[in-house]
């Protein structure tokens, strides 16, 4: 009769594959968690932005309700921020840059930059930018961030119904 053999244990072999595994699987799983925090922030960073772009367009709105938009250089009353006479250079996404040294961006249609404590009298609670904000034109950009994780540049235009341009206007951020 043939006698069989009681291996007990894990052979070295055996040891080696399951650690192995175990890392494999541990970064494939640290990798995904990265991609989901990276991506949930970058949602958070947008989300904000869009908030900050309506309280500007709301704003931009409030002024020409109340007679408050003049053709000089006078800045309405609600506009909340401190003004900017010129930005230094900042390359958005598709190779556009800032463009304030030649623009009309005077009186209501100036750049503003707008702190946390100025963002809660927006009713934006909890940010923790700086943001450059045009009210005419609904130009938002996050100044503290400026770039969200894929690199794109924080920053959107919103035109509204309420933002009347004339044909020869060149207010903007961007060329």
């Amino acid at each position: 009769m043939q006698k069989i053999k009681n291996e007990k244990g894990v052979t070295l072999v055996a040891l080696v594959i399951t650690i192995i595994v175990t890392i494999m699987l541990a970064s494939i799983t640290m990798t995904i968690g990265m991609d989901s925090v990276n991506s949930t922030k970058d949602r958070k960073l947008q989300s904000e932005l869009q908030m900050v772009g309506q309280a500007t367009i709301t704003e931009y709105s409030k002024a020409l309700e109340l007679n408050y938009i003049k053709e000089d250089d006078t800045i309405p009353a609600n506009f909340i921020g401190d003004r900017i006479d010129n930005i230094s250079s900042v390359s958005l996404q598709g190779g556009k840059t800032w463009k304030l040294s030649d623009s009309e961006a005077k009186g209501y249609k100036s750049y503003f930059r707008l702190s946390p404590e100025q963002l809660k009298k927006l009713e934006i609670l909890n940010s923790e930018h700086t943001y450059i904000i045009n009210y005419y034109t609904g130009e938002v950009y996050n100044e503290t961030k400026e770039k969200a994780s894929n690199g794109e540049a924080l920053y959107i235009r919103i035109k509204g119904d309420a933002i009347t341009e004339k044909p020869t206007d060149n207010t903007s951020f961007v060329e």
